[in-house]
């Protein structure tokens, strides 16, 4: 009895130092977070490592893009993305080149996003608040790759 209690508790000991290096890994994977005016975001997720960093740090934004490409059985990442957010009022809050994950921190409103991929354009409207998530996963059909 004695054996198996000690045994548990190395186990847990050793679980618990692992998760500090992990978390650590993982913030090394994690992309920069840029600014512009009012609004805040990260992109990446190229490779699994940076897309657990990202999926990690998904939390504190308000608005979250996944761009990808239908295949046959599943949706595969896509990258080089065109993305153009615009306000209720059509001005451009932000316009840059994403990796398969974009995450941004927006004030609250109306916005467009536009995200183009081998001049396939897919638009969507979304409706932001500022601490209620919104996950929005853009899919092109196969031909875009």
């Amino acid at each position: 009895m004695l054996t198996m209690r000690f045994t548990l508790a190395v186990g847990f000991a050793s679980a618990l130092c692992t998760l500090p290096v992990a978390w650590a890994q993982s913030e090394n994977y994690l992309p920069k977070e840029q600014h512009a005016k009012a609004v805040a975001w990260v992109s990446g997720g190229i490779g699994k490592a940076e897309a657990d960093a990202m999926r990690g740090v998904a939390k504190g934004y308000n608005l979250r893009l996944v761009f990808a490409e239908a295949q046959q059985t599943y949706a595969a990442f896509v990258a080089d993305v065109a993305v153009k957010i615009s306000d209720a009022k059509g001005g451009t809050v932000l316009q840059i080149r994403s990796g398969p994950l974009l995450f941004l921190k927006l004030p609250a409103g109306r916005y467009s996003v536009s995200a183009k991929v081998a001049n396939q354009t897919i638009t969507k409207s979304v409706r932001v608040r500022d601490k209620v998530p919104k996950e929005i996963t853009l899919i092109w059909p196969q031909t875009v790759g």
